[in-house]
């Protein structure tokens, strides 16, 4: 009776941990690159999304990256990409924003191209829910 004690208080240490690695251990890791550069350089897609070059030199182009990766063992579910916009936002374009489930240990690229007239820098930020609850990475 004593050993068979000592091996289920060890088998409940085993399940109770691996219950906390699987809770605590998960979410997303983030990566968000951003790319602010003047319109002219990316004349093609402001054509392309304008219309016409009128008006180019006083517009930026900002290019939003970000690359999440599940580190845990439980999917995240309805992953969006999400960022801030200025004064002088005027288009966004080629987003792929979402939503999205993340499989256990996987990952998912999303991506906003924005023309604007502020050249000035933006936070974006990922919302996502792990296990029913909402979270959000940076």
């Amino acid at each position: 009776m004593k050993a068979l004690a000592k091996f289920l208080a060890g088998v409940a240490i085993v399940v109770v941990a691996l219950l906390a690695y699987l809770i605590l251990g998960s979410g997303l890791s983030v990566t968000v690159n951003m790319d602010i550069a003047p319109a002219a350089n990316y004349a093609e897609e402001y054509v392309r999304m304008v219309g016409s070059e009128e008006g180019i030199e006083s517009y930026y182009v900002v290019h939003i990256v970000a690359q999440a990766k599940n580190r845990g063992m439980i999917p995240a579910e309805w992953v969006e990409l999400n960022f801030s916009t200025l004064e002088g936002d005027r288009l966004a374009y080629d987003a792929q924003i979402g939503p999205s489930d993340i499989a256990a240990f996987g990952s998912e690229t999303f991506s906003v191209s924005i023309i604007t007239q502020n050249s000035e820098a933006r936070s974006a930020w990922l919302s996502y829910y792990l296990m029913g609850r909402e979270s959000i990475a940076e």
